[in-house]
């Protein structure tokens, strides 16, 4: 699979909870028009597969999907930060929580980042892509933010995330961060893929 780290250009893919101040890359594009319409959706849908599918024969796809996307994120070129992986719509190590984008931060191989977990959800949510919220004030409402415990070190976080579609979550994750470490300066997104309802022309972007 072809893919190269692009910068989300917001007079290109607007976003409706993006702005100017933001910055988000992103690997791949997932159309809109389901798993077969070409292989970024293929593995999207594979590595969002739900863990009601653990122990069945179509589970080791969703294996397949992580390996091929940590792949990926370990051909960046990362700055000096702290990667924080999104939660996903359970608790982190409830009974139906979804390991995969810790196992993707967990994978990444540089001295120049530390990962640290310190968003979740207080409470199992309807998932976005399934009509969830997209409301900034009710995500950070149903976020937890722990502390970070290398904050001395860096100035720079990137949150990464699967799939960036409106932005809600990465804005809501941002401003809560930001909220609680005023010294912190930057946040970034970093997306497995950018939500795209049709062919459009994108510019490269190395962090």
């Amino acid at each position: 699979m072809n893919y190269k780290l692009h910068k989300l250009d917001i007079q290109i893919h607007n976003r409706q909870h993006i702005s100017r101040d933001d910055v988000c890359a992103y690997l791949l594009e997932k159309e809109s028009e389901g798993y077969s319409a070409s292989d970024a959706n293929n593995l999207i849908y594979n590595f969002k597969k739900p863990v009601n599918r653990k122990g069945l024969p179509d589970w080791r796809y969703k294996d397949i999907a992580i390996n091929t996307i940590s792949e990926m994120v370990n051909n960046i070129a990362f700055p000096n930060c702290i990667i924080v992986p999104a939660p996903t719509s359970n608790p982190r190590y409830s009974a139906n929580w979804d390991s995969r984008i810790d196992q993707v931060v967990d994978s990444i191989v540089t001295e120049a980042i530390t990962v640290e977990k310190i968003l979740d959800v207080n409470s199992s949510v309807t998932p976005a892509h399934l009509g969830g919220s997209r409301d900034i004030d009710s995500i950070k409402a149903q976020t937890i933010c722990y502390e970070l415990k290398n904050i001395a070190m860096v100035d720079t976080i990137i949150i990464v995330d699967d799939v960036l579609t409106t932005g809600a979550h990465f804005k809501a994750w941002k401003e809560l961060i930001l909220e609680t470490y005023p010294s912190i300066k930057k946040v970034y997104g970093l997306f497995f893929a950018l939500h795209v309802w049709k062919d459009i022309e994108v510019s490269e972007i190395n962090f």
